[in-house]
């Protein structure tokens, strides 16, 4: 996930959704995540990813590097839809549209806000402590994902894994 960018998008935007204010954003999110939560019907969240995608759309945001970022929580959820298959094929879709809903909104605030904002609206409401635990939380995603990026490149650039040759990917 490239958090980076979307701090990117934050920071250099000039959209109308970039200049909204910012307590109005996080109330907003969090009424639309409670709207997909509750929900119960597909065609209905389907409608609600079609209005956050086009506001994807209207804030000048990329596309298709949002719709990406956005399906990797889809991962997960696809385990979790999967052991739930017994409720039937509505509740599969169900799981995976709320996922993909839920992912959407979040990836959308933060491509559109820059994070210091966040925390300082954020802090005006929540406790000093809990902010600066957020924030830890949000600064060591980052950390993190750079060494798994290091690592990486690592493995690739020692010969990375190949599956004729297992013993040999090993030693790398």
């Amino acid at each position: 996930m490239d958090l980076a960018y979307l701090d990117y998008l934050a920071t250099s935007g000039k959209s109308f959704l970039h200049r909204f204010p910012v307590g109005l954003k996080i109330i907003f999110s969090l009424i639309l995540i409670g709207v997909i939560i509750l929900v119960q019907q597909v065609l209905f969240l389907i409608i609600i990813l079609g209005f956050l995608y086009s506001l994807v759309l209207l804030s000048r945001l990329p596309f298709v590097k949002i719709f990406l970022i956005s399906l990797y929580p889809l991962i997960f959820a696809l385990i979790f839809a999967y052991a739930s298959l017994g409720r039937g094929w509505e509740w599969f879709f169900i799981i995976l549209l709320r996922v993909l809903g839920t992912s959407t909104t979040m990836i959308l605030l933060f491509s559109t806000t820059p994070y210091p904002c966040i925390f300082a609206t954020l802090g005006k409401v929540f406790p000093e402590f809990l902010i600066t635990v957020f924030f830890m939380t949000y600064r060591s995603i980052f950390i993190l994902f750079s060494i798994f990026e290091n690592i990486r490149t690592g493995f690739r650039l020692r010969g990375g894994f190949q599956i004729k040759h297992p013993k040999r990917s090993l030693s790398n």
